[in-house]
This record gives structure tokens, C-alpha cells and sequence, in this order.
């Protein structure tokens, strides 16, 4: 299964019909119900299904406890202008400890119910976002994120001290209102 690779479709993901979230606040991924119904689908028929609250949960032979990939499919998450996520297990599962001497893998989606996914952190954990204000558009990449960050500007010109002055501007008017607020 570690060759298997699961592709969603830019229409799953685009913004005409549905909306897309990229919130790191989320400890969780809620994805279209076609989505998450698929997910569980193609999980390994050697890994158990069992009841759980929230996610989709299995249990495995401890002896794939340390390869999940051979279980577990990578999931291709397919945007529209040929953006692609991987997910790899490691990416969207997580381990809950063993029962009855079974590894136990929890899946990281939960049904959205609505025409909405949210990426959270454990989908966009090792990445790094880029926000294009000026386009209305996001990316990303894999980053070690553990690593140090060097940010260039490779083309285009942005001017940061308006920004800047902003900045200061607002710190003057937030301490003449700590002034104002301390001495009645």
C-alpha cells in the first residue's frame, strides 16, 4: 500500500461551490464527506476498524507499528492552478498507544457535514504557508520546520514602512490611552 497515493480533485477543493480553511488553531482536519468516506475506505484490509468517539480508529499488528505507510495510503489533496498537498500517514494520523498488544491509529479527519474543509495543524504541521494579500491566494511548502527561516523577496516591490508607521502610530495612541485610563 506505500505506493498507493489517493487523489482528490481541484472541484473538491475549489471556491466556487465549497469553502476551504487553513486554520492552525484546529488540532483536526474537517473534510467533505466524500472525502473522509474515501479515506477510510482505502485503509488497509489488515488493519481492524474499531468504535471511537470522534475519528475513525484501527488497530494493526505491532509489527506495522513503525510502518504505518504500509497500511496507510498517502492522500494527495488536489487544488485548483495544479496546487497539491501529500499527506502522509504520519501526516494525518495519530498514535494512540496499543491495545491488546495492537498499535492504534487514530485518522485526523472529521466529517465537515457542510460544503467546507478546514486544514488544521496536523495536515499543515511541517509546512510552511505563504499568504498573497495582493492575489487573495495562499501556498505552501514542505519545511522542516524545526530549521530557521530565511525570507527573501525574489521579485515585485513592497513597501514595509507603511506598515511600520502604522505600527507606531498605534502605539502611540494605546499609551496617551494607558495615560488617560491611569489617572482617573
Amino acid at each position: 500500500m506505500s505506493s498507493n497515493l489517493m487523489d482528490y480533485f481541484p472541484h473538491n477543493f475549489s471556491n466556487s461551490r465549497r469553502s476551504n480553511i487553513v486554520d492552525f488553531n484546529y488540532s483536526s482536519n474537517y473534510v467533505l464527506n466524500s472525502i473522509y468516506l474515501n479515506i477510510t475506505v482505502v485503509v488497509s484490509p489488515s488493519a481492524k476498524p474499531i468504535t471511537s468517539a470522534m475519528y475513525p480508529c484501527y488497530l494493526i499488528s505491532s509489527s506495522f507499528a513503525e510502518n504505518i505507510t504500509e497500511v496507510f495510503p498517502t492522500i494527495s489533496l488536489n487544488f485548483a492552478g495544479d496546487a497539491s498537498m501529500n499527506l502522509t500517514p504520519t501526516d494525518y494520523l495519530k498514535d494512540m498507544g496499543f491495545v491488546d498488544g495492537a498499535a492504534k491509529w487514530c485518522i485526523r479527519f472529521i466529517r465537515s457535514g457542510l460544503s467546507l474543509t478546514i486544514l488544521g495543524d496536523v495536515a499543515l504541521k511541517d509546512r510552511i504557508i505563504v499568504y498573497d494579500l495582493a492575489r487573495q491566494r495562499i501556498g505552501w511548502a514542505n519545511y522542516n520546520c524545526s530549521l530557521p527561516v530565511n525570507v527573501s523577496i525574489t521579485s515585485g516591490t513592497y513597501d514595509v514602512t507603511q506598515a511600520s508607521t502604522i505600527y507606531h502610530m498605534l502605539e502611540i495612541i494605546l499609551f496617551f490611552l494607558y495615560l488617560f485610563w491611569t489617572n482617573d
